[in-house]
């Protein structure tokens, strides 16, 4: 699974704020917003735990 982070603060607590293409981004946590997230593979299970 793979999950969008903060390029800032490295948050994962990310929302979409509008769609389109690309779409527009934004972090709880520091307040940057953009385009461009990077993503990152994570274990499904860790989630569940």
């Amino acid at each position: 699974m793979r999950i969008k982070f903060c390029p800032k603060c490295k948050s994962t607590e990310i929302e979409m704020s509008s769609g389109g293409l690309t779409g527009f981004w934004n972090c709880k946590k520091c307040g940057y917003n953009g385009t461009l997230f990077p993503e990152k593979e994570i274990n499904e299970k860790k989630i569940t735990k």
